[in-house]
């Protein structure tokens, strides 16, 4: 490590640099913010690890969807979520055996009581004639009087009553206090304490799975990033994966996660946008409290895959969320009923939020600008497409909105509208949203986008009238 302390920001790239360079470059210790923008020629896990090292950065970004990412540790090449699936299945059937041996044990219990009642029959060996059983009239236990037993009966009969007496004793200790996995106590063993389950070949090996990967993960991912409170990663569903697995930070307000193509020729277990997915759920499930800011971009190419409502209702439900980015995704529900529905009892924080505006995007009626505008009344930045213009023009005037959206992006694949249906369109705006600055055709949306300048500049006008009435004196 190299103590530089007025060097706090460094960027490396655009540009390959040899990998000498980069882990030279990490060796200065009190780095704050760090990009790496398509700087290595390949990044690998022992990379990420020496990143995680630098204890006081608090910014980091890194451009790799033009480099491959070579997971160079054993677990970060396993399948995470079939591991998890498998664990999940093997503690779901050691939980079923637990419950078939209790509901068998006190179903041998009632089964005796209830035998203690009527004449019992006499075992094989017995030789001497039926006996009626006795009870004690303290404690009611069974007491078989004039019965001779042979030696294998015998001890059958008293290894039962010791099985019995332990099953007793269990049930009479309190639970043992859960633990972290991975964390091992020693201690004098306990003799006395009966085995509740003996699992199967396939159980241990799962059940032992389960700590390997958690106390790795725990030894692995302690003291890496402490400080990090924004996170920009553009690579492949792997590494996005694994940089999230090594935050240790419990403070991220910012996270940009952009899944891309990986170069490395291999066909992943895992289709890269469900990995992906699942590892943003898992990045707002830990983050949940601290995160503002959250950009979801992708560019694999071929057809968009879906963000399933899960995960917008994960979004929408997030309390500080002020910035929200979608792109290169297929919304799979009614967006707005999905706003609506979070952000009932709590109106969102929203400044920008921003759909998907590609060509798979999904495209939400004009009318639903109000309920959006309703469930996020901070609301400064919207981009989304929309359709149905021309059902506008036949609602009534509604109640006049003072919402403080400045910016609105919009854009639409229909015909031309005709001149009356322009001028509703551009009142309908300008009622919602009073201070509008400009409404922006999108980018990559050249159809109407003539017509969508046209009504910005009739939404203008609109707000040049309304300040002259303002302004006229009283007669």
């Amino acid at each position: 490590m190299v103590d530089v302390p007025n060097l706090r920001t460094l960027i490396l790239g655009p540009g390959r640099l040899s990998l000498d360079v980069v882990n030279a470059c990490l060796g200065f210790n009190r780095l704050k913010h760090l990009e790496l923008v398509d700087a290595a020629p390949t990044v690998d896990y022992q990379l990420l690890k020496d990143i995680g090292g630098l204890g006081d950065l608090t910014t980091f970004v890194i451009d790799a969807q033009t480099v491959p990412y070579a997971p160079s540790d054993p677990i970060a090449l396993a399948d995470a979520e079939q591991e998890r699936s498998r664990i999940k299945e093997a503690e779901r059937q050691q939980s079923e055996e637990v419950e078939r041996r209790r509901a068998e044990e006190k179903r041998r219990r009632q089964a005796e009581e209830d035998e203690d009642s009527e004449e019992e029959s006499d075992p094989p060996c017995v030789r001497l004639g039926k006996k009626k059983k006795r009870h004690c009239s303290c404690c009611r236990t069974a007491i078989i009087s004039a019965i001779t037993m042979c030696s294998n009966c015998a001890s059958a009969h008293k290894a039962q009553e010791t099985k019995l007496k332990q099953e007793v004793q269990r049930q009479q200790k309190p639970e043992v206090e859960s633990r972290p996995l991975g964390i091992i106590e020693a201690g004098p063993p306990q003799e006395d304490a009966p085995i509740e389950l003996q699992p199967d070949e396939s159980q241990v090996v799962s059940v032992i799975g389960v700590v390997l990967v958690d106390s790795h993960e725990e030894l692995l991912c302690h003291n890496m990033f402490p400080k990090l409170s924004s996170l920009t990663v553009r690579g492949s569903a792997e590494l996005v994966q694994d940089i999230i697995q090594l935050v240790s930070s419990t403070s991220i307000t910012l996270l940009c996660l952009e899944l891309a193509q990986s170069p490395r020729k291999m066909l992943p277990s895992v289709p890269p946008p469900q990995r992906f997915l699942a590892t943003v759920d898992s990045a707002l499930h830990r983050w949940a409290s601290t995160l503002a800011h959250v950009v979801a971009h992708s560019s694999m190419p071929g057809a968009a895959s879906e963000i399933p409502d899960e995960t917008l209702g994960a979004l929408m439900r997030l309390p500080r969320l002020e910035h929200l980015e979608i792109s290169g995704w297929k919304i799979a529900s009614n967006i707005t009923e999905t706003i609506c529905r979070h952000t009932d009892t709590n109106p969102s924080k929203l400044k920008v939020f921003h759909l998907p505006n590609d060509s798979n995007a999904i495209s939400i009626p004009l009318s639903d600008l109000r309920p959006i505008a309703e469930a996020c009344p901070n609301l400064q930045s919207l981009r989304c497409r929309l359709k149905d213009l021309t059902d506008i023009s036949n609602q009534p005037v509604s109640v006049p909105l003072a919402h403080s959206l400045e910016n609105l992006t919009v854009g639409d694949t229909q015909p031309p509208l005709e001149c009356d249906v322009v001028l509703g369109v551009a009142r309908y705006i300008d009622n919602l949203f009073p201070r509008m600055k400009g409404v922006r055709p999108l980018e990559d949306v050249a159809q109407n986008a003539d017509q969508w300048r046209w009504i910005d500049k009739l939404v203008k006008l609109r707000q040049s009238a309304r300040l002259d009435d303002k302004n006229r004196p009283l007669a």
